[in-house]
């Protein structure tokens, strides 16, 4: 047999009341009169309004959602192939952030890859008042691993020189564009003497360099490449807005052989020769790259 305390009576009581008034017979049985005590209105208003609140703030997250996609979709900053719209990875970040919370972030995230239409999800911009660019001490053949693999050395050698952050190389296979994987900070590129090389990521793909990248990441000249072309070229792939050349790329940047080819750059230009300056009829050839903190 179910036994009430006072507090549940009333409860239950005002329960039958409030979804099925008419039958006064149940509320009979239960014990219940008419003058039965009623829930406090002040806490069932207290119970709707927070039911109210959380549904607005799943509003807002999906609102903050919404306004991500849109700002990549619409954004256009004259990156090949449409553009990567608006520095997508990093406006589209910070508008999500101010727009609605864990929520408003979540959405952001979503919002800025929708928008950019990109198959590669790229590096997020990290804090930072500025972004080493640097070239390899080190030579290599067309055989880097894979983006994957050149990437990793250029962390390695980072690592080696002190250097926190995270580095990637300026490098594009023929279905991988620099611009779509690597991330465009809104800061100045600068090399280990401290030199400007661009303001921030529009500077750099603008065509032409504020200071040739010619430091290693020691602070030391760059060496030599051991190729037919020029002495002081390095491995790219890419021009100077960042796109893939449509030259070949070593096989993805895993082929050291002789009958493959690379578009390399050259590291005593700064105008737009400076990424896209011959193509090397061997990968055997040995030349340094350039990596960028991400």
């Amino acid at each position: 047999m179910l036994r009430l305390t006072a507090d549940s009576e009333l409860v239950a009581c005002s329960r039958v009341r409030h979804i099925v008034p008419a039958v006064l017979v149940t509320l009979a049985a239960l014990g219940c009169s008419e003058s039965s005590p009623q829930p406090n209105p002040t806490d069932v208003t207290a119970q709707s309004g927070g039911a109210e609140n959380a549904a607005g703030g799943a509003e807002n997250a999906a609102n903050a959602a919404g306004g991500a996609a849109n700002a990549g979709a619409a954004g256009s900053d004259g990156f090949p192939s449409g553009g990567a719209g608006a520095d997508f990875f990093a406006e589209a970040g910070a508008g999500g952030a101010a727009g609605s919370g864990a929520g408003g972030g979540a959405g952001s995230a979503a919002g800025g890859g929708a928008g950019g239409g990109a198959a590669v999800v790229p590096v997020p911009v990290l804090p930072g008042t500025k972004k080493l660019v640097f070239v390899s001490s080190e030579r290599y053949s067309g055989n880097l691993g894979g983006l994957a693999g050149a990437d990793a050395t250029c962390q390695s050698l980072a690592a080696a020189a002190g250097k926190p952050g995270v580095f990637a190389a300026w490098l594009s296979t023929l279905t991988v564009p620099a611009w779509k994987r690597l991330s465009h900070a809104p800061v100045p590129y600068v090399l280990a003497s401290g030199a400007v090389v661009a303001n921030d990521w529009a500077d750099f793909t603008s065509g032409t360099l504020r200071h040739k990248i010619d430091e290693t990441e020691g602070d030391a000249p760059p060496p030599n490449a051991l190729s037919g072309c020029n002495p002081v070229v390095f491995w790219t792939a890419t021009d100077e807005r960042g796109a893939e050349t449509g030259n070949d790329d070593c096989n993805g940047w895993t082929d050291a052989s002789d009958t493959r080819r690379a578009t390399l750059g050259v590291l005593a230009a700064d105008d737009t020769v400076w990424s896209q300056f011959c193509v090397q009829s061997q990968c055997s050839s040995s030349a340094p790259i350039v990596c960028l903190e991400q």
